[in-house]
């Protein structure tokens, strides 16, 4: 069945299952207006028999968002969806050309937008062919827009309401109901295509695992961003819990919200979670209501998840992995695993999902050996749009979706992530593993956060480079020390790591690590700062390697190295 009709009008549905009283619902941080899941359903049947009726929205068709997250967002998708319509959303901090190109990608034919955006979804909506009318506004008036309250008062006073989009003996798994964005962490996103039952196998799998202390959730993440797609409008719906939503993220209002609403579970980025561990102003706010930190998007460093442990002692690491590509979600820390012990790991198996650990040969491999995550499972979406190249080598005609990403599994199905092939860096053909030096490099008690890519070099082929943001304290005491720390980080990695993975492609010192919104680093903008902001150059402590085959190190390394440069990842 269609998404709409799962959530909304059907025997597992939370309006079905809870009486009136009981349903939860978004709930606006900053203005504390809410709309429970019932009116949400009843305002969107009333919006979706007016887009219908009065402005010609067919099945199929593509309706953009464009906003920053909103109580009204969800009745606006869901009207959308109960349509037939097809829901993509877009970074409300587009500049036109991007939101021109995210138009034209899902060819939309509708957008949704908020009067702070008008001007920039109207110059792109003209680029993409787009006419004025078909622009509405979630919230707020302007003169010559409809707003979405218009659509739900005309819709209203409708004798009749549209009946709900019905697949019309159509398989769910074959009938797109979103176009969402890939990360673009190596090029230019691209536009996954979500059907109806991958979302409802998604909601059924995460819900399976929802711990018994959640009563409401925050969505300091946008909805935009496949997390808070899935994970925040829809998920709270199928839970029955409050979804408390920033309307934009900071970090004061983000922890006023969390101490305000007494959110027992947070989802966030790990770059908050770092900033969690450092900035003093935490220590303001009372965040004993938490009982959980829930993360995703990249591993978690030792040092980090140590001072979490110090600071949060009574709360525990809810960890999550998935990508766009699996509507969000293949692994989720079990409820009985918490522990901080446990966070250096992605947690274990959804219901009905299946991994590989797949080597250079197409191998499936043991235990602890480190190779290719595919998965395979209900969740798995249709492909990109538009793109048959990228679809035919991401989704393989056997149902399995080769993810990118490297990890390895123990005996007990354990998931821990390790990097992405994309990062491998390529030293005389040995592949160095980033994620392997950065945990090094964060030993350093001056490093913040790091990243190790790999530049250019006539030698090797290419050459490891650091990118690291030092710790306030360490930048406070200048320039010298900065180059001595870099000096440092060069020897560390020498001494303790064989020669491919030396540091020759130097040290970069960086105020922050660019990141999209989901907290991913933009490696690709890190390899294209080129050699201009290199602090510290090392070549010339290479100058007295050992020549012939090298220490002791070297030839250990060496025998061991694989086609990830390391026989097992380390946990």
């Amino acid at each position: 069945m269609p998404i709409w009709t799962w959530l909304f009008d059907s025997p597992a549905s939370t309006l079905t299952t809870f009486p009136r009283s009981k349903v939860c619902s978004f709930v606006d941080s900053t203005t504390r207006k809410s709309l429970n899941y019932n009116t949400v359903a009843e305002f969107s049947t009333y919006a979706s028999t007016v887009l219908s009726r009065h402005h010609g929205l067919q099945p199929g068709e593509t309706v953009c968002f464009f906003s920053h997250n909103t109580i009204w967002y969800p009745v606006a998708m869901f009207a959308a969806l109960r349509s037939g319509g097809v829901i993509s959303g877009a970074s409300p901090s587009y500049t036109e050309d991007e939101m021109t190109f995210a138009l034209k990608t899902v060819n939309a034919k509708y957008i949704f937008t908020v009067p702070g955006s008008v001007e920039i979804a109207v110059a792109a909506a003209a680029r993409a062919g787009i006419p004025k009318d078909k622009i509405f506004l979630l919230e707020g008036m302007r003169a010559g827009y409809k707003t979405l309250k218009e659509l739900v008062e005309v819709g209203r006073r409708e004798q009749t309401q549209m009946p709900a989009f019905d697949l019309g003996g159509r398989d769910s798994g074959e009938v797109c109901a979103y176009l969402s964005f890939s990360s673009g962490t190596t090029g230019l996103p691209k536009a996954v295509m979500i059907s109806h039952r991958n979302m409802i196998a998604q909601l059924i799998q995460v819900a399976s695992e929802k711990a018994s202390d959640v009563d409401k959730l925050i969505a300091a993440l946008p909805f935009f961003h496949i997390v808070g797609l899935a994970f925040s409008l829809h998920l709270p719906i199928v839970q029955n819990c409050d979804l408390v939503l920033m309307r934009a993220f900071t970090f004061p209002s983000f922890l006023a919200t969390i101490e305000t609403f007494r959110i027992p579970e947070v989802t966030l980025a790990p770059p908050i979670l770092l900033r969690l561990t450092r900035d003093p102003s935490v220590r303001s706010y009372d965040l004993s209501c938490v009982r959980r930190w829930h993360t995703g998007a990249a591993p978690l460093s030792r040092d980090l998840i140590r001072e979490l442990a110090r600071r949060f002692p009574e709360a525990g690491i809810k960890h999550g992995y998935g990508l766009t590509e699996n509507c969000g979600g293949v692994t989720v820390t079990p409820v009985t695993g918490y522990g901080y012990e446990n966070a250096h790991t992605v947690g274990k198996l959804l219901r009905s999902t299946s991994v590989r650990i797949v080597g250079e040969r197409g191998q499936d491999l043991g235990p602890y050996r480190q190779g290719e995550i595919w998965c395979k499972g209900p969740q798995v979406t249709m492909g990109y749009l538009n793109a048959s190249d990228a679809t035919k080598n991401t989704f393989m005609e056997d149902g399995w979706l080769r993810t990118g990403d490297l990890g390895c599994m123990d005996e007990e199905g354990t998931l821990t992530i390790t990097g992405r092939i994309k990062d491998l860096v390529k030293v005389k053909g040995i592949s160095v593993s980033p994620a392997e030096i950065e945990e090094l490099l964060m030993d350093h008690s001056a490093v913040e956060e790091c990243a190790v890519v790999g530049v250019p070099d006539a030698v090797s082929g290419e050459a490891p480079r650091a990118f690291v943001v030092l710790k306030e304290e360490a930048r406070a005491r200048g320039e010298t020390s900065v180059d001595e720390v870099g000096r440092q980080l060069v020897r560390m990695v020498r001494e303790k790591k064989y020669r491919p993975k030396w540091l020759r492609g130097g040290v970069v010192f960086l105020e922050e690590l660019p990141r999209n919104p989901s907290g991913k680093i933009l490696r690709r903008v890190l390899v294209a700062m080129g050699d201009l902001a290199v602090v510290v150059e090392p070549e010339a402590q290479f100058e007295e390697e050992r020549k012939g085959s090298g220490n002791e190190l070297d030839r250990k390394n060496s025998m061991r190295a694989g086609w990830f440069g390391q026989e097992k990842a380390k946990l």
